[in-house]
């Protein structure tokens, strides 16, 4: 019954690997233009791009960006612009863009 009301401690590794990770800097990817709106994020990679062109390839980027929502004080800004947090790989995402960007690589 005791340990009910003493929850576990994380083990120190546990700790230092999360530390760790967010003291990690971002990587700029190659997608990072200087007048872009938005940054999206995927891990530690950022893409600072286009609302415009996003949503003129993506009905997903669309609907998003329709839906109107005021900018929160605790939303993380890079460079002025919202961050949009993606849970899609990586490379899909550099491919994706690349293709949006007409083939840039």
């Amino acid at each position: 019954m005791a340990e009910a009301l003493h929850p576990k401690r994380k083990r120190v590794e546990e700790t230092e690997d999360v530390k760790r990770e967010q003291s990690e800097p971002f990587t700029r990817s190659q997608f990072w233009f200087e007048d872009g709106n938005i940054v999206l994020q995927v891990g530690k990679t950022q893409f600072r791009v286009h609302t415009f062109m996003l949503a003129r390839h993506s009905s997903v980027f669309r609907d998003m960006f329709k839906i109107s929502q005021p900018i929160q004080p605790e939303e993380p800004l890079v460079d002025g612009c919202p961050v949009v947090t993606l849970t899609d790989a990586l490379e899909d995402v550099k491919v994706i863009l690349s293709i949006f960007y007409d083939n840039i690589k």
